[in-house]
């Protein structure tokens, strides 16, 4: 299937979907506009897993998510393969509609140490436990942060492949007493 923000609008003013738990639109066209229809639905308020990989969105999509009234209980959030930019990081991590998630994809953005330490130095993602962050082009300053953030405690998922890292610092992730519930590292 493949459809654009129109697509979402019948998707938000159909009556038959009011208990949505999950909505996976990868690889559709959304766009801003059509996050803005779905943030705007209260249609979409039961939603828990909302995976938005590589449909068109920035940092104004964002905005639109973390400003909805009705998209408070998302607990998995895919964002991989957007053009979000450091702002779209930002608004994620300073947002309360994003207290609940879980598990955070971020794969395929490159928006380098300051965006990713955006996020992990979040007080409002603290109950992450799984953060996929493949492909940031994130470096040795991004997890000195990432052992000094208060989402350690719960962390148990960690993709960090395909960024500016070396074995010194895989060497720092074993060493660190601050990773010790992590399960899977992905390196």
């Amino acid at each position: 299937n493949y459809f654009d923000y129109h697509g979402v609008q019948e998707l938000a003013n159909s009556p038959y979907l009011k208990n949505l738990r999950s909505l996976n639109l990868m690889s559709n066209a959304v766009g801003d506009k059509g996050l803005l229809l779905l943030a705007e639905s209260p249609n979409f308020s039961q939603l828990e897993s909302l995976n938005l990989e590589n449909t068109g969105i920035t940092a104004l999509g964002i905005l639109a998510l973390s400003q909805s009234p009705h998209l408070t209980k998302l607990k998995e959030l895919n964002l991989n393969s957007n053009d979000l930019g450091e702002k779209g990081f930002r608004i994620l991590a300073d947002s309360g509609n994003f207290k609940n998630l879980i598990k955070l994809r971020t794969s395929g953005v490159p928006v380098g140490d300051s965006g990713f330490q955006a996020i992990v130095r979040s007080n409002t993602l603290n109950q992450l436990e799984e953060l996929e962050a493949m492909g940031n082009v994130i470096t040795r300053e991004s997890l000195d942060s990432l052992a000094n953030s208060s989402i350690l405690s719960q962390l148990k998922k960690l993709d960090l492949r395909r960024n500016k890292l070396k074995d010194v610092d895989l060497i720092f992730l074993a060493d660190s007493p601050k990773f010790h519930n992590l399960e899977a590292l992905r390196f």
